[in-house]
This record gives C-alpha cells, structure tokens and sequence, in this order.
C-alpha cells in the first residue's frame, strides 16, 4: 500500500506535529521490515541446520541397519516426501523420533 501526502509551505508551518507523526511512523515501519528480513533469514538457517542434522542422522542410521536406505525412503513416504528436503519443518522431530525406532 502506498500513501502519498502532498503538503505546501504554509502546511508545514500549520501541521509540523503531524508531520513529524508521520515521518516518525514511516521510519518504523522501515525498521520492522528491516527486523522481520532479519528474523525470517535467521529462521532459514536455523532450518537448514536442522534438516543438516537429520540428513546425516538418516545417513548414518540406514548404513547400521538392515535395508536401512528402504526403510528411510519408506518413512519419508508417510510424511509425504520422496526427499529429505521435502519434509516440513513441523514434522522434523516426529520423522526424526521415527528415524531414531528404525530397526
């Protein structure tokens, strides 16, 4: 959304305190943007660590068990992916409890 106010010289001298309302309003929502940009790129790399963690985990199990490759590929099917990368972040720790009573 875009706002656009059209002010002339006796506006400014009239309505400074409104101004100044508004400016400072436009610098904090530039500063929350700039905050959530931050947080949403920490959020990515605290995935991609997570999903680091499980895919070596899986890697490990499946080479110590029996037909351990099928049997991971099997369990990503019941979260609906055919990759690792596929599984949702809401699902890391139950595939990962999974992965941990693989046999």
């Amino acid at each position: 959304m875009k706002i656009t106010f059209r002010f002339d010289s006796q506006d400014f001298e009239k309505h400074a305190d409104i101004i100044g309302m508004l400016t400072e309003i436009a610098q904090k929502l530039r500063e929350d943007k700039g905050e959530q940009a931050q947080q949403t790129q920490a959020q990515q790399q605290q995935i991609q660590q997570q999903l680091d963690y499980i895919m070596n985990y899986a890697r490990e199990k499946a080479q110590k068990i029996p037909d351990g490759r099928q049997k991971v590929i099997d369990l990503m099917g019941k979260y609906g992916a055919s990759g690792m990368s596929q599984i949702a972040p809401t699902n890391y720790t139950d595939f990962l409890k999974d992965l941990e009573g693989l046999q």
